[in-house]
């Protein structure tokens, strides 16, 4: 019985540690609060990528304390330090400017 749950315990770990953590995000004018689309966000500690849908969401791999690069044509870009808030609440409402 210990044995058995030995194993489940190990399998447990195993899998918590490759599915990894994601950021869902709304990405808007600050000057309007209007979604943005196609804004281009970078995972520059993993260095993945994701860009946003025609409502401003995207959805990228993230873990606690990597750094997500927003640039978009024409509006100032932005680096955001990802939290555990970030990571716990989605649809979390980042705002680029002109």
């Amino acid at each position: 019985m210990t044995k058995l749950f030995t194993h489940f315990f190990f399998l447990c770990i195993c899998c918590s540690i490759t599915f990894g953590q994601e950021v869902i995000g709304i990405v808007e004018n600050e000057a309007d609060q209007k979604p943005i689309a196609t804004v281009h966000i970078i995972n520059l500690n993993k260095v993945t990528m994701s860009i946003t849908d025609k409502e401003g969401k995207f959805v990228i791999d993230a873990e606690v304390n990597d750094t997500l690069y927003f640039s978009y044509l024409g509006y100032k870009p932005i680096k955001v330090r990802v939290s555990n808030d970030l990571v716990k609440y989605p649809n979390t409402r980042f705002q680029l400017t002109e």
